[in-house]
């Protein structure tokens, strides 16, 4: 009996040993955070990409990026460009109308974005006669991609711990929201 009593506690405390070094991903930030585990095994995963699928302008601004009101006597008919952080334009959507107070640019296929520094938004009045350089730049906004990077990883997530499909930005009189998914 008291052979089984030993065998038996063997058996329970290398049971209790074995859970205690469960290994996993500790990295709350990771896709695969593993709260169970107690020691990391280097395992854990990041999404390092992120799809932009669509942009509204709920806001616009009254003064363009040089402070000067704009058009003030005519509603809002924008286009906006997606700019990497070299300036190279991304995606540059179609000019639209806007009666309503509201835009929104579906992106269609998505931008995939893997480089979330310096990513930004330029807003631009369309006016008749239209030329590159004489579009009237109206708002310049940062992407605010890094502010949900964990780290020095390719970390994004909300303080929450969801992985946001959605964030907003308001810059200059402007309020921009981005709709996103992540791989």
């Amino acid at each position: 009996m008291q052979k089984i009593k030993i065998l038996l506690m063997l058996v329970g405390l290398s049971v209790v040993a074995t859970s205690c070094f469960k290994k996993g991903c500790r990295d709350i930030d990771a896709i695969n955070y593993n709260e169970k585990a107690k020691r990391n095994d280097n395992s854990c995963e990041y999404y390092s990409k992120m799809k932009l699928s669509s942009v509204t302008v709920t806001t616009f601004s009254s003064v363009n990026i040089a402070a000067i009101p704009w058009d003030a006597s005519d509603d809002p008919d924008c286009f906006i460009r997606i700019k990497d952080n070299v300036n190279n334009i991304m995606h540059q959507s179609v000019q639209a109308e806007n009666q309503a107070g509201q835009i929104t640019w579906n992106i269609s296929p998505a931008i995939t974005i893997t480089d979330f520094f310096g990513v930004k938004i330029e807003m631009r009045d369309y006016d008749s006669g239209y030329i590159n350089s004489q579009s009237e730049f109206m708002v310049e906004a940062l992407i605010p991609i890094t502010d949900y990077i964990s780290g020095n990883n390719n970390v994004v997530k909300e303080p929450t711990g969801n992985y946001p499909d959605s964030f907003e930005v308001s810059e200059a009189g402007a309020t921009f929201i981005f709709n996103v998914s992540w791989e």
